[in-house]
């Protein structure tokens, strides 16, 4: 069987155009061998459509932006004067 390192030789003297469609066929063959990418996605789809019915029945209170930053902000003086 042909060893990483001969077949990484071998693409580096490839054109750079070779060797952009030899790295796309390659990050391609990962995705192919692992299906958990697919399962993250449906799974984020589920939070995102739980999280959007708890807002429309009322079940969660947005806050708005201009307070999460005031909050962060406040959170980080905190923790720089402390040091």
């Amino acid at each position: 069987m042909t060893s990483s390192a001969t077949v990484l030789a071998a693409a580096l003297d490839l054109t750079p155009e070779e060797r952009a469609d030899v790295a796309v066929h390659l990050l391609d063959s990962l995705d192919d061998d692992d299906d958990t990418g697919e399962d993250v996605a449906a799974a984020w789809e589920a939070e995102i459509a739980r999280r959007v019915k708890d807002l429309r029945e009322g079940r969660v209170k947005t806050i708005p932006a201009s307070e999460v930053h005031a909050r962060i902000e406040a959170k980080l003086k905190a923790f720089h004067a402390r040091r």
